[in-house]
């Protein structure tokens, strides 16, 4: 019975699972329980439809520009990754382990901890200068 109504549709595909996903975050609340509706309304209609070429298109084009952000939120959280993993790196070797900056090209530089005054010299720049750890 279940075939013969799905026979020549498009059935459910991932435009259709994220509208129904996103109508299960908006079904709770009040002010936005319409827009839920309207959302499962338009995955009904989508797996109901009968246009299956101009549906593959749209999936198409979703799954392209999902792709999309994706690139670009890897991009540009990159320098916010390096930061958490520095600020974990600098809490798990605090005892043992002084972090600063070249006063010259502001790279991290490290050294042990308790070993009085050091000259440093920068693997980046080459610019030596005295630290006190």
């Amino acid at each position: 019975m279940i075939e013969r109504i799905f026979n020549g549709r498009n059935g459910i595909d991932i435009i259709s699972l994220c509208a129904l996903m996103l109508a299960l975050l908006f079904m709770p609340y009040k002010w936005t329980w319409l827009l839920a509706v309207a959302l499962i309304g338009y995955a009904l209609f989508r797996c109901f439809s009968k246009n299956i070429y101009k549906r593959r298109q749209e999936v198409w084009k979703f799954q392209n520009g999902l792709m999309r952000f994706a690139q670009f939120f890897a991009r540009n959280t990159a320098g916010m990754r390096n930061f958490f993993k520095y600020i974990s790196l600098k809490w798990k070797n605090r005892k043992t382990t002084v972090y600063f900056k070249c006063p010259k090209c502001r790279k991290i530089l490290s050294l042990p901890r308790h070993k009085g005054k050091l000259a440093v010299t920068c693997t980046v720049c080459g610019h030596e200068f005295i630290k006190k750890t």
